[in-house]
C-alpha cells in the first residue's frame, strides 16, 4: 500500500498544478475548484491509507483524480463514465483499487488522436461482486497481458495491478482475483472478481 501511496507520479503532480495555474488567470472560479479538491485528494490519499472505506468513497477518489486529467486533456480527449450498483457503492474494500486503474488507462491508453472512453462498472452477481475498468483506447498485446499479470512485473503497469490483485485476494474469500483482456486498437478491460460474500459487513 505504501508503494501505490509513493507511486502518485510527480509529474502528474506538477502537471496538476501547472493546469491549475493557467486557469488562474482564464478561469479563476475554475480554479479555485481545482485548488480545493486537489487539496481533497491529496488528504484521501494518505488518510485512507490504513482502513477499509465505503466503495463510494473510492469512486469518489477516482472522479477527483479524473477532475484533474480532464482539465490538463480537455474533454474531447478524456471521459469517465461511472456505473455502480447502489449495493455496491456501500460494499468495504481496501483503498487504491479503482483510481491506479484508471491512472493506468489515462497513461497508456490514450490514443494520439481523438477522445478515450474510460467507464468504471460495478455488479453483483449472487454473493460476488464484479468490478472493471473499461477503456476504448490503444490496447495491448496478449503478450502484454502476461507481463502485466505476472508476479515479477514491477514497472509501468504491472506495478499498480499487482498491488491491486493482492490486495483483493487479501480481503475477500478465496477464488478473487484479477482479469486483463484487451486488443490492440480496441481497448482493455481490467475485471475484479471478488467472490465469497464480497458485500459483507467488516
Amino acid at each position: 500500500l505504501k508503494m501505490l501511496q509513493s507511486q502518485i507520479n510527480p509529474h502528474f503532480l506538477f502537471n496538476t498544478i501547472n493546469t491549475i495555474a493557467s486557469f488562474t488567470r482564464t478561469d479563476p472560479a475554475r480554479a479555485r475548484t481545482l485548488l480545493r479538491e486537489f487539496a481533497k485528494f491529496y488528504r484521501s490519499t494518505l488518510e485512507d491509507s490504513g482502513d477499509l472505506i465505503e466503495f463510494r468513497r473510492e469512486l469518489e477518489q477516482t472522479q477527483r483524480y479524473f477532475m484533474f486529467e480532464l482539465a490538463r486533456f480537455g474533454e474531447d480527449r478524456l471521459e469517465l463514465i461511472c456505473n455502480v450498483e447502489p449495493e455496491v457503492e456501500d460494499m468495504m474494500v481496501p483503498p487504491f483499487l479503482i483510481q491506479p486503474l484508471v491512472e493506468n488507462a489515462v497513461r497508456h491508453a490514450m490514443p494520439s488522436e481523438g477522445k478515450l472512453t474510460i467507464r468504471v462498472e460495478g455488479v453483483r452477481q449472487g454473493d460476488d461482486v464484479i468490478v472493471s475498468v473499461i477503456d476504448d483506447g490503444n490496447g495491448m498485446t496478449q503478450e502484454a497481458c502476461n507481463n502485466i499479470l505476472h508476479p515479477g512485473s514491477t514497472t509501468g503497469c504491472g506495478i499498480a495491478v499487482g498491488n491491486v490483485h493482492d490486495r483483493i485476494c487479501g480481503y475477500f474469500g478465496a477464488g478473487t482475483h484479477l482479469e486483463v483482456e484487451s486488443e490492440l486498437g480496441q481497448g482493455t478491460t481490467v475485471r475484479l472478481v471478488l467472490v465469497e460474500g464480497a458485500l459483507r459487513q467488516y
